[in-house]
């Protein structure tokens, strides 16, 4: 017995040597691993200070630093209310003072939690952490990140003091909205200094950093409010606030008050950024990065000062909607100028679009394919396709219109009568070859009316017609022309791909037809000044409703293309506000801004474009598009803008007349189709016998006087509209 006990003894000790020199291994091993990982890495104690605190560069067009990402304005601690340090404290890191940078305990909480959910989500960070990370390092959940961040903070919390370390993060921090530190925020979401903020903002504040988008007041606004109020729960559990200000403040509203001078095109720069680099808000705030753009102040100034001045629209119905503009430089596929009073990125603002889909879905499509020409007539009329049947904006019907009259008037039925004949799959297919979002869901006939199942954002559609200003060639918009790092390396260049959404014949006849929108329809306000610009207007209107919930207008030149668009998505605009009102005003204020030195360049008449007279008279009477031919009379001429790839046939003057002859009631009788302003002479054996003129209509003449006992022969001779003489066929009847 002694000898098994003794036995069983030596394995266990065996065993349990194996074990602990496997512990004292991986130990080690893990040792000489962070060794290697963070060898090298040193904090950089000066590029944290305050003083220093500018983030990413953005540049404008002439290379000037116009913004920094994440350093515009700080705010020293010892100035800030208690209740915003108290609840950083409390819902960031409670141990924050007691701890030397590092909370192992909370770390392995996280390690436990990551296990159990089979994701790396939690990292267990103090503030100190959470700092080095966002000044430092990317936010990829790794484990070379993490050690790397580790040693930074141990050095952090040796060069620093806690007050230190916690001003500099309140100060980097991102609050969403484009707001780096709590100044910002401050002012962003509540339009006053920080040293101001109450007790409620101050939790709402520290709510909003661990997810801003999905915290978002203006999106979301129930999820921030109890996000807020978990914050003061936490308040609350640490002995921060008492329990009746704890039950006063969860039910106190928020009153927000969003600083209206907020820079939009900043905003979307970052936004834009973000994608192309794969980072974080929070890798901005000591990145060094510089980012190229071709911001012009001025033009900038201009569209801030548009969207600012309420005198313009002065809505009396109590109604503030949200106003957009954007300019677009047609050489360079870039923004020039954003302004917004909406706080979404200009990515996720997707509405539907009304008429100003109608030039790209329905038209365009049309005109590539040769179905159509600008001078087709489509007969305006009520229509029901399977149950669809909408109606104009004006609730009347016009009869015969050309597709440039339709398009330039903005004329619903006609474009769902084009969509119907090109498919809407196709015009689907077309759209999204000038940038559109559009899928396959989409494919229905109410598209040509703008309706969309997901929207569309300005950014996109703005695109979509600078395509057509680019002669048909679809380079995606942008904000961002390239991105160096510190070093001075080009990380990023925008693309100069680009592909042909439309022959350039289709793109200059739309266009020439947007001009005539511009100059006599729907966005005639911008219509006197002076040179040419193409323009689309659209509205669409509230459900069940005269009111309206889009406005938009699109304009452009061979140089600049804009959109401007008011939108509301609480309570309807009024009837006023469309798109051939306030919309309108705005592009010809920017168009005036633009070009006050000198005109833009004419837009350019591809080599496919030829013009042709066509013969209105055939296009009056029978709703066809024909060339006309010498013998065509003047007053019946007209001068049409043709792809001449796409070519009307040639009137046919000299059609023979076709007439018949018969016995009825033993009576000779001859019958012949008639042309309108045509007239008729009927011939018996060489000798006239009847005139008539024409109707349109089947003719017949009755030849009473005809002699029996003989051999009858009939012709008729036609003088058609253009004087020309046409001779029908021989006919002989043997009357007895």
């Amino acid at each position: 017995m002694k000898t098994k006990a003794k036995k069983g003894y030596k394995i266990l000790l065996k065993t349990l040597l194996v074990f602990f020199a496997l512990i004292i291994s991986s130990v080690f091993g893990l040792f000489a691993f962070y060794f290697s990982v963070t060898s090298g890495i040193t904090l950089n104690a000066q590029a944290l200070s305050l003083e220093n605190k500018r983030g990413a560069e953005i540049l404008d067009d002439n290379n000037n630093i116009v913004y920094y990402i994440g350093g515009n304005s700080t705010i020293k601690l010892k100035d800030l209310p208690q209740n915003v340090i108290n609840a950083f404290i409390s819902m960031e890191d409670k141990k924050f003072y007691s701890h030397s940078g590092i909370d192992f305990h909370r770390m392995v909480g996280a390690l436990v939690n990551n296990i159990k959910n089979g994701k790396f989500k939690q990292g267990g960070s103090t503030i100190s952490q959470q700092l080095v990370k966002n000044t430092f390092l990317s936010s990829d959940k790794t484990i070379t990140r993490k050690m790397k961040e580790i040693k930074l903070t141990k050095q952090l919390e040796k060069e620093f003091s806690k007050n230190e370390i916690l001003e500099l993060y309140i100060n980097s921090i991102y609050f969403g909205g484009g707001c780096y530190g709590i100044a910002d925020a401050s002012t962003f979401y509540f339009n006053k200094e920080a040293s101001n903020l109450s007790l409620n903002e101050s939790a709402f504040l520290v709510a909003i950093i661990n997810a801003p988008s999905l915290y978002n007041p203006q999106t979301n606004l129930q999820k921030a409010i109890s996000r807020k109020n978990l914050v003061l729960k936490e308040m609350l559990k640490d002995g921060y606030i008492s329990s009746e200000e704890y039950n006063n403040r969860i039910n106190e509203p928020l009153e927000f008050a969003y600083h209206k001078t907020y820079n939009a095109f900043f905003r979307n720069v970052v936004s834009e950024a973000k994608k192309i680099l794969n980072l974080q808000e929070n890798n901005f705030v000591a990145s060094n990065y510089k980012i190229y753009t071709n911001f012009n102040a001025s033009m900038q100034s201009e569209i801030d000062s548009l969207i600012k001045n309420e005198n313009i629209m002065n809505t009396e119905e109590n109604n503030n909607p949200n106003s957009s503009i954007i300019v677009l430089d047609n050489n360079s596929h870039l923004v020039i100028a954003y302004a917004s009073n909406s706080h979404e990125t200009i990515e996720n603002i997707k509405r539907q679009s009304g008429s100003v889909l109608k030039p790209i879905c329905v038209y365009a499509p049309a005109i590539e394919s040769g179905k159509i020409y600008p001078s087709s007539l489509i007969l305006d009329e009520e229509i029901n396709i399977n149950g669809y049947s909408p109606n104009n904006a004006d609730n009347k019907y016009h009869g015969y219109v050309s597709a440039k009259e339709a398009l330039i008037k903005s004329l619903n039925i006609p474009a769902v009568k084009v969509m119907e004949m090109i498919s809407p799959q196709k015009s689907v297919d077309f759209g999204n070859n000038f940038g559109l979002g559009l899928t396959d869901e989409d494919a229905n006939l109410a598209l040509s009316l703008g309706a969309t199942k997901n929207g569309l954002s300005d950014l996109e559609l703005a695109g979509a017609y600078m395509t057509l200003a680019n002669t048909g060639q679809y380079f995606p918009p942008s904000f961002i022309l390239k991105i160096e790092n510190k070093n001075g390396d080009i990380i990023y260049e925008k693309p100069s791909t680009s592909s042909f959404a439309c022959s350039p014949e289709t793109a200059y006849l739309l266009t020439d037809m947007l001009k005539e929108t511009t100059t006599s329809g729907t966005a005639k306000r911008i219509g006197d000044l002076g040179y040419s610009v193409a323009s689309k207007t659209g509205t669409v209107g509230a459900i069940n409703s005269s009111d309206n919930t889009d406005a938009y207008c699109v304009s452009y030149t061979p140089a600049h293309t804009i959109i401007s668009h008011i939108f509301s998505s609480d309570k309807p605009m009024p009837k006023r506000v469309n798109g051939a009102t306030f919309p309108a005003i705005y592009n010809k204020q920017v168009l005036q801004n633009l070009y006050t030195k000198k005109s833009p360049p004419e837009f350019t008449v591809p080599h496919g474009i030829t013009q042709k007279n066509i013969d209105t008279h055939i296009l009056e009477t029978e709703h066809k598009v024909v060339l006309a031919t010498s013998e065509t009379p003047n007053e019946f001429l007209k001068l049409e803008n043709f792809n001449e790839n796409f070519l009307p046939p040639i009137n046919q003057v000299s059609e023979p007349l076709e007439i018949e002859a018969k016995l009825e009631n033993n009576i000779p009788k001859i019958t012949f189709k008639t042309n309108k302003e045509s007239s008729y002479i009927i011939y018996r054996n060489g000798e006239e016998i009847a005139k008539t003129n024409g109707t349109g209509q089947a003719y017949f003449f009755l030849d009473s006087l005809a002699l029996k006992n003989s051999i009858l022969e009939y012709f008729v001779i036609e003088t058609n509209y253009m004087g020309t003489q046409i001779l029908s066929n021989l006919v002989k009847i043997f009357y007895t």
